[in-house]
């Protein structure tokens, strides 16, 4: 990746952030992400999942910054059997 100047450093770090702040869809998840849309819904019910944004009663949205904070969550080091 070439280098970038100052301005073009700042420009690049308030990208980042407000696509961080940005709300996705349950399907833009699944395709961002590579999970299946099916399965968000069932998380969803069972409580287990990244966290969502309930904006109505139908209108479910995630921020990507909680979307990859939970994947972070799940990653496991060395052998996770405990053997």
């Amino acid at each position: 990746m070439p280098k970038l100047l100052p301005t073009e450093q700042v420009a690049h770090k308030e990208e980042a952030a407000a696509d961080r702040k940005r709300l996705l869809t349950r399907r833009e998840v699944a395709e961002e992400y590579g999970l299946s849309h099916r399965w968000l819904e069932v998380a969803a019910c069972r409580g287990e999942g990244p966290p969502m944004v309930r904006i109505t009663p139908r209108m479910i949205r995630y921020r990507v910054s909680d979307v990859e904070n939970w994947i972070a969550s799940l990653v496991v080091l060395g052998n996770s059997r405990g053997k």
